[in-house]
């Protein structure tokens, strides 16, 4: 988020308050994952519960600095942990929604909700709502869809909403690849052209592109799947 501070020419003054803002946000939001991450059944009561908590303590830490944040900016992280709650309850009720039943793109756009609402405190205080481009939008899903990856191995024992991962478990290697190609490299065209516009963000995509294709196009989809495979089934 430095980088994007950067872009939008916040004052140090600005930029101090979007840290402070923003890092209690954080612990917040690491604090619901860790219980999300912890429930392992169907049990949700208590999960919805406390997504009802944590709006509210969110909308407390904005107001402590005298900042109201448009309910749409806290909205898509309460559908992303709708989301998770569906997940634990697919056994009991196969209608729900899985990860699966999102289309990639729209998939990775609710799952970076929380950067979503990161990146509207700072156009907010900075008065630049100019720079948060879809291009910006679109570097922030990718970001979504390399965590995933770099992920699998440890979602294997957990219930996360890892699309990459239950993609795999449904198709297998070769579909999976396939899927996350086709959205990834023409996305990296895009963002890899679109952010020079943006000169602050510029490092940080070429990382992002360095890193998604190393693991699209070399071997470590075949291997970290395998392994994966291994694990689930004894194969």
């Amino acid at each position: 988020m430095v980088s994007f501070c950067k872009a939008c020419n916040t004052s140090d003054k600005q930029a101090k308050l979007i840290q402070d803002i923003i890092s209690q946000i954080q612990y917040v939001i690491y604090d619901i994952d860790s219980k999300f991450e912890e429930n392992m059944g169907n049990d949700v009561s208590k999960l919805t519960e406390i997504c009802l908590q944590w709006k509210v303590a969110i909308e407390k830490i904005l107001n402590v600095y005298k900042y109201e944040i448009d309910d749409s900016f806290i909205q898509p992280l309460l559908d992303f942990q709708d989301m998770e709650i569906d997940m634990r309850m697919y056994a009991d009720d196969p209608t729900v929604k899985t990860p699966l039943d999102y289309p990639i793109d729209d998939f990775y756009r609710l799952k970076s909700c929380d950067i979503f609402l990161n990146r509207k405190i700072v156009t907010t205080i900075s008065w630049n709502e100019s720079l948060y481009t879809s291009d910006v939008v679109l570097f922030d899903q990718l970001w979504e869809v390399l965590d995933d990856m770099m992920d699998v191995e440890e979602d294997i024992n957990a219930i996360n909403s890892n699309r990459f991962f239950f993609f795999f478990v449904q198709k297998w290697v070769e579909e999976t690849v396939k899927e996350y190609y086709n959205f990834v490299i023409p996305s990296l065209k895009i963002i890899m052209v679109k952010s020079k516009e943006l000169s602050a963000l510029w490092l940080d995509v070429v990382w992002l592109n360095q890193q998604l294709m190393s693991k699209l196009c070399s071997d470590w989809n075949w291997v970290t799947m395998s392994k994966t495979n291994e694990m689930l089934f004894g194969k």
